[in-house]
This record gives C-alpha cells, sequence and structure tokens, in this order.
C-alpha cells in the first residue's frame, strides 16, 4: 500500500512539475496581448494627443530606408528623428522597442526630453513598423508635444506650442 501510494505521488508532482514547464516555456516577457478592449475615453484622449503624420511623409521615409538599407528599427527612428548631438542640460533621447506578440508588427517609440527649442520641451513619437522578408515598413507614425512652462500646454498635446 505505501508502495503504490509512493508512486503515485511521483506520477502527480511529475505532472505538475511538467504542467508548469510548458507555461513557463510558452511565456515570453517582450509579448504583448494585442486583442485588448479599449474603452472610448481612451480612444479619444489618444486621438488628442498625436498628431497624426501624412501618409505621403511615410511613403517617403519608407523609400528612404530601402534606399539607406536600413534593416534596424532603432536605426529607423534615429534617421527619422535624429538625436540633437549638441543638446545641453537635462537633454535625454529615450528609444523603447515592443514587439508585438504573433504579430509582424513593432512600435517604436521615441521621447525626447530637454529638446533646445524656446517653445517645444519634449517631444513623443510613436511609430508602426511591420515587417515583410526581412524588411521593415513604417505604416504610421504619430507625434505629440510638451510646453515649456508659459509657452501652451504642459501635457502631452498633438497642437504645436506658442
Amino acid at each position: 500500500m505505501n508502495r503504490l501510494f509512493y508512486f503515485l505521488s511521483i506520477i502527480v508532482v511529475g505532472l505538475g512539475v511538467s504542467s508548469c514547464q510548458q507555461k513557463t516555456a510558452t511565456s515570453n516577457s517582450t509579448d504583448v496581448e494585442t486583442n485588448t478592449t479599449i474603452d472610448q475615453s481612451t480612444i479619444a484622449s489618444d486621438i488628442k494627443e498625436f498628431e497624426q503624420i501624412k501618409q505621403e511623409e511615410v511613403d517617403k521615409l519608407n523609400t528612404s530606408i530601402t534606399h539607406k538599407k536600413l534593416s534596424n528599427v532603432e536605426d529607423i527612428m534615429r534617421y527619422y528623428a535624429p538625436e540633437d548631438k549638441g543638446a545641453e542640460g537635462k537633454y535625454t533621447y529615450d528609444i523603447t522597442v515592443l514587439q508585438m506578440a504573433d504579430s509582424a508588427l513593432t512600435l517604436v517609440t521615441l521621447v525626447e526630453d530637454g529638446i533646445n527649442d524656446d517653445s517645444i520641451r519634449a517631444k513623443k513619437v510613436v511609430m508602426t513598423l511591420k515587417e515583410k522578408e526581412g524588411q521593415y515598413q513604417v505604416t504610421q507614425i504619430k507625434q505629440s508635444y510638451q510646453c515649456w512652462e508659459g509657452r501652451g500646454h504642459t501635457t502631452w498635446n498633438s497642437s504645436y506650442c506658442k
């Protein structure tokens, strides 16, 4: 009886460990849930916060990507919005890359703060890229701005600063 209990315990523990290993093997820290529901207020806020870049400018960028053979999404963002190498003070230039789960889409976000400008303090660029046959193509670009104190809005917004 003790041997039967012992063998059953080993089988149950083995199944539990196997199940846990399968779960951890499939999870990936860079995966993002792409079918999350978004409420109407979030959509309205997003529309107000970002300026949609015209398709003609996106098409020109895609031509340049092909011509210059840019194959890294961060290099594509740097080409579109170059870092100000001569900036002084508390200037920051941060790029974040997010690969969408089970998709060829990549979301690249640039936040540039402490810009050397009398009205614009910060700029946020959100670029959506799609990979096809090893080549990236930009599908959408959105921009948002923050103004210096006294020069307009100080929260992220699509309107330009004064």
